[in-house]
């Protein structure tokens, strides 16, 4: 069987490039993992005569080019386990990395490691185990180290002692957490509901991330109150990690927990607030405070800390500022070559001449375009719906009855007139 060899240039954290071998089938393989997610990545269909011809096999080469450039033009994909499998991008396997895990928690009699989750998340480094210790259901999170490390392993393990230590309402309680030479594990209370984006999705948290998330499920939206509820909460606690100097870069709906009594950060949109960002004239992102100090969020009750004060050691204090440090530093390498990347260049190998942005506007133009016409399809549903035809018809009785009863009353009264 054919096979292509691919060139790989890893271009953020450590540079390097390497090359892989693979044939058609793995490719097709990758495709299907990848086209749960709804989106149209333009993969080339399988021909079964006249395979081996050279246009053939020259266009087929095209093809495959350009499906793997939309597919690392958007981040979702080329972090996802399937393409950083088949890409090679990550050193260990992913029985090293059960390994790791089983060797991690050996010490650990009480708990009883449970189903592996692979594909409940969109990053091949982050991997989720559940956990029992009892009659307790938890989550066992492991993470590789990414290029903003800083500290050994003493400090860094001081570090999650610290942040463990933080007793705060907006903060999801972890149970466990530390740091060996691989990478670091954290052992959190399962959230059966999972999290904000799966309550938006209606999702189960263990289905693979391309399924729950696709592009054609319905998306549901909260109400008002909600979303100044929960933003308000999220920033209390944001703001406590400013304070402390602690790197929060990583916020979203999936890593925000729900439950009765409000939300938590978990994994240590109002009008008036997106206007002042993207207006014209302003084109700045908001402080925290001035986030707070919003006409939003004014008569939003929040919950405080308890301590007046945090002590924190030195060493913990001077590894989160080495930390702050890489990732701004890292944002402003990666900015500077953001030109390069995206620089439009004549290859004559490559049929290609766009920017690789522009594929991502196109599907977000797309996405909005499919999510029209499933609402109009949804209102159509409803209007033909038996329901629907049942409730008209009592509304067009109500009215005849009350249009009779008015009738007979001016009848009536032009009656008695007379």
């Amino acid at each position: 069987m054919k096979e292509y060899v691919i060139e790989v240039e890893a271009l953020i954290g450590n540079a390097r490039k390497w090359s892989v071998e693979r044939r058609y089938t793995q490719f097709r393989e990758m495709n299907k993992n990848l086209e749960k997610f709804g989106v149209e990545l333009g993969f080339p269909p399988k021909k079964a005569i006249g395979n081996t011809k050279e246009q053939f096999i020259v266009q087929r080469k095209e093809a495959l080019q350009k499906f793997l450039d939309k597919i690392c033009s958007h981040s979702l994909f080329y972090s996802s386990p399937a393409v950083v499998s088949f890409l090679d991008v990550l050193p260990d396997s992913f029985t090293v990395l059960d390994e790791w895990i089983l060797l991690s928690v050996r010490d650990k009699p009480e708990w009883r490691l449970g189903e592996r989750h692979v594909n409940c998340g969109w990053r091949a480094a982050k991997t989720i185990h559940e956990l029992k210790c009892g009659q307790s259901a938890l989550v066992l999170s492991a993470v590789r180290y990414g290029p903003d490390r800083c500290g050994d392993i003493e400090t860094l393990n001081e570090t999650l002692n610290f942040m463990r230590s933080l007793d705060y309402a907006y903060i999801g309680e972890c149970i466990s957490s530390w740091a060996d030479d691989k990478g670091v594990l954290s052992v959190y209370r399962a959230f059966d509901g999972g999290s904000l984006r799966d309550h938006l999705y209606k999702s189960n948290w263990r289905d693979e991330f391309f399924v729950k998330y696709c592009v054609d499920r319905t998306v549901y939206s909260l109400e008002i109150v909600d979303i100044r509820f929960i933003c308000r909460q999220i920033l209390e606690a944001l703001s406590l990690f400013c304070a402390l100097s602690i790197p929060f870069i990583d916020i979203h709906s999936g890593n925000i927990s729900i439950s009765d009594c409000g939300c938590e950060l978990i994994d240590a949109e109002q009008e008036p607030i997106l206007k002042s960002i993207f207006a014209p004239e302003t084109r700045s992102l908001p402080t925290l405070v001035e986030l707070i100090s919003n006409d939003i969020f004014v008569d939003t009750p929040v919950a405080k800390m308890n301590r007046r004060e945090i002590r924190m050691p030195a060493n913990v204090k001077q590894l989160l500022d080495g930390l702050c440090d890489n990732i701004c530093k890292r944002l402003q390498s990666d900015r500077a070559q953001v030109p390069k990347w995206t620089k439009t260049e004549e290859d004559s190998t490559k049929s290609i001449k766009m920017p690789k942005n522009a594929w991502y506007e196109k599907w977000t133009i797309a996405v909005m375009k499919q999510n029209k016409i499933q609402r109009e399809e949804k209102m159509r549903k409803l209007l033909l719906s038996e329901g629907e035809k049942l409730r008209r018809k009592q509304i067009v009785k109500s009215v005849s009855f009350i249009f009779s009863i008015t009738s007979n009353l001016i009848t009536e009264m032009k009656f008695q007139s007379k």
